[in-house]
């Protein structure tokens, strides 16, 4: 893991332990070339990220609320990091998300 992608992580693990909303952690992600750069192209997360990359505001500033799939995903990213033992264990989900397939704590999301 490069030192720029663990910095993203770490500031998107401080965003799930902040409680921030789920759309505002979704265009994050959209917008972070760090997690874009990285993302396993044939995962779940980036289907998800795809699908929402059609509705998401090209420019300018305005309130955008994420398609279910990616939203299913947050949500269950942050249901998986608020279980974590651990920091280390929060930045594995974090890294699981962008780097594996279909990581298990996203088993029971089914992408339309």
């Amino acid at each position: 893991m490069t030192r720029s992608l663990e910095a993203t992580l770490k500031d998107f693990l401080t965003f799930f332990m902040e409680g921030q909303p789920t759309d505002f952690i979704a265009s994050e992600l959209l917008v972070s070339s760090e997690i874009i750069g990285h993302m396993n192209p044939s995962s779940k997360f980036a289907k998800a990220i795809h699908a929402a990359e059609v509705s998401f505001p090209k420019q300018g500033f305005s309130w955008w609320e994420p398609p279910s799939d990616l939203r299913a995903i947050v949500d269950a990213v942050r249901y998986e990091v608020s279980r974590s033992r651990s920091t280390e264990e929060a930045m594995q989900t974090l890294y699981d998300l962008i780097s594996e397939d279909s990581p298990a704590f996203l088993s029971h999301v089914r992408l339309h």
